[in-house]
């Protein structure tokens, strides 16, 4: 479900076989995520260190050695070191990187946050920094601003 592109130019991700979504009208079901690698930033190293395709890579090199299963995220520690995450821990894991996302640009983290708010907090985001709403409802699958509105903007 995950292949790497010649010098890790591209990875795509695919949803493993059998996998039913909980909302199966959803946009995205059969959908496969293909991810550029960012250009080598010579002037900026630190800039590198956000590129999606050298942190999968990395991941699943330095995974490599104890994993026991062929899902994506595995435990790094502990009795369960490489096999599987749970729903529960990987929703953990979510929630904190929302958090520190939020705590690292000095902005107080939205009450309540839980692993399903990613869409909430990257659509409320996005209309803060200037996406239109119209390209929100696109990208969300929501048919009118209504839905936003009522359940998912955060502001």
């Amino acid at each position: 479900c995950l292949e790497f592109g010649p010098a890790d130019s591209h990875v795509v991700l695919r949803p493993r076989p059998g996998y039913v979504p909980k909302v199966p009208t959803t946009p995205f079901r059969d959908q496969v995520v293909n991810l550029q690698a960012l250009p080598p930033e010579e002037a900026d190293p630190a800039l590198a260190l956000l590129c999606p395709v050298r942190a999968l890579r990395i991941y699943v090199d330095r995974t490599r050695s104890f994993r026991r299963s062929e899902q994506l995220f595995v435990c790094f520690g502990g009795q369960q070191k490489g096999n599987a995450v749970s729903k529960q821990r990987l929703a953990h894991w979510v929630v904190d990187a929302i958090s520190l996302a939020y705590e690292s640009q000095g902005e107080p983290c939205p009450l309540r946050v839980r692993a399903h708010s990613t869409r909430s907090v990257a659509s409320s985001y996005a209309l803060a920094h200037g996406a239109s709403l119209a390209d929100i409802c696109r990208a969300a699958g929501w048919a009118t601003p209504n839905t936003f509105a009522r359940f998912y903007n955060l502001r």
